[in-house]
């Protein structure tokens, strides 16, 4: 993938650092209350494993944990007899998960607002070890938070960032601070580089801006992701640009440049099986520019909640339940002939992502947590069974949501993957997940680095505390 040969270089560097060091990093997990401390081995027994390949599950395999890392995947694994053994028959272990849009705030009130500590939880929780948050509210909090988890303060994923907004002059996000030139926002970056994983293009720069930040990122090694607007997804394409996020909602050439509420009809009326859609699947494709769909957040459009099946009420404060209350209000005051568009939108967005997906366009899972329904952790579940409905098979949706993410990132070496050898990322899924998919929902155990979490416990903690 083109992200970049430094940033590879310098990712595995790290990485191989790290790995010295990883049963530190377990023993300093200990201790926060929601987690076990590694076992010198842990055995998984006779479970299904979707290895995160996009390759063929396996029925019957043993997985053994040693040291924080995964130390055999087959159905004749030999293990310690004092190891700690959970019995998987009827259950399935993927690995642990990457939600590459999984913001740190949400909506508050009045504003966005961090949700630090409760997101984490919910994050890991749902089997989410990894997430890339694509634009921070506050950037230094929440690297700060990230240094807390590393140092076994917090309890929560690994966090790759791409830091501030990259936006032009004055955002259409009140509280986003646009750059009046690229010069700008490199002396800006320059001390946060060693940081960030990428940065996030917004609505307003265009091709030129866009072209020089992301010469400017690639050659400080970061991949570059874009929400884009006043940009066509050509002149994306063509400037260089990694990713594409929120699917169908963001090609301007399809569905033009009109905002919230317009957009949704103008989506709605989008031709995706047009010439220019093929041409536009194609370059995204021949240039290996991923997209990240998004999809269960387009859903929060409709205000229709039933479309989520988790309790995500239980993890809002009044605040929290008041934002709902006031979205819900938003979505109900909008005009009968854009509520009538809703369907047809997201109708076609998947259309869209199913075209793209069987041309052969890298797709990711994310799932952009800002709006209260959009519980972290538990989302992406529902994303990944909506990739399915985009013509996934269940494989392949897990490798979108791991492996393929990893990539992305540059940590493939040692994340994102049930396979030997590799951290030891994994989550335990209670049920057969080749059989039901929405089975994805009930976690009964997530490991991160070796080091065993109670999703339960997790989710208890986090009750109440989306404000």
């Amino acid at each position: 993938m083109k992200l970049g040969k430094l940033k590879r270089s310098v990712a595995r560097i790290i990485l191989v650092l790290g790995l010295l060091s990883v049963s530190g990093i377990v023993a300093s997990c200990a201790g926060t209350g929601n987690e076990s401390p590694a076992q010198s081995v842990q055995v998984i027994r006779n479970v299904t494993v979707i290895d995160g390949t996009g390759g063929p599950a396996q029925k019957g395999v043993t997985v053994v944990i040693k040291d924080g890392l995964i130390d055999a995947v087959s159905v004749d694994a030999i293990y310690d007899t004092n190891a700690e053994v959970i019995d998987g028959t009827g259950m399935t272990v993927v690995p642990g998960l990457i939600d590459m849009h999984g913001h740190l705030f949400g909506r508050g009130a009045t504003e966005t607002l961090p949700q630090h500590e409760t997101y984490a939880k919910l994050f890991l929780a749902g089997g989410v070890t990894t997430v890339f948050s694509p634009g921070s509210r506050d950037p230094d909090a929440v690297i700060e938070f990230r240094r807390r988890i590393e140092a076994g303060e917090s309890v929560g994923p690994r966090i790759h960032l791409a830091g501030r907004y990259v936006d032009k002059g004055q955002s259409v996000v009140s509280w986003i601070d646009g750059f009046g030139d690229v010069a700008e926002a490199e002396s800006y970056f320059e001390p946060y580089l060693g940081e960030l994983s990428a940065l996030k293009l917004y609505t307003g720069v265009d091709r030129d801006f866009g072209k020089k930040a992301v010469e400017y990122a690639h050659r400080n090694g970061l991949f570059v992701t874009g929400h884009i607007g006043a940009m066509t997804v050509h002149e994306a394409v063509e400037i260089g640009i990694d990713g594409l996020e929120h699917g169908l909602y963001t090609i301007t050439e399809l569905v033009g440049e009109a905002g919230y509420p317009a957009i949704i009809c103008a989506t709605a009326n989008a031709d995706v099986d047009s010439p220019e859609a093929t041409r536009l699947i194609r370059m995204l494709r021949d240039n290996d520019v991923y997209i990240t769909p998004t999809t269960v957040v387009h859903l929060a459009m409709k205000g229709d909640v039933s479309v989520y099946p988790y309790d995500w009420m239980r993890f809002l404060s009044e605040q929290g339940r008041a934002v709902w209350s006031d979205l819900k209000g938003t979505v109900l005051s909008l005009p009968s002939e854009v509520r009538d568009c809703f369907d047809r939108a997201f109708e076609n967005h998947l259309r869209f992502v199913a075209r793209a997906h069987r041309a052969g366009v890298r797709v990711l899972a994310g799932t952009d947590p800002i709006p209260p329904m959009v519980s972290p952790g538990l989302s992406l579940h529902l994303e990944i069974n909506y990739l399915m409905a985009a013509g996934m098979s269940i494989e392949e949706a897990i490798n979108a949501a791991s492996l393929s993410a990893a990539e992305v990132l540059g940590v493939d070496r040692s994340f994102g993957s049930v396979e030997k050898g590799k951290v030891a990322d994994l989550v335990v899924i209670d049920g057969n997940v080749l059989e039901d998919p929405m089975s994805l929902f009930n976690t009964y155990r997530v490991y991160k680095s070796g080091v065993a979490f109670d999703p339960s416990e997790l989710r208890q903690s986090a009750e109440g505390g989306i404000r």
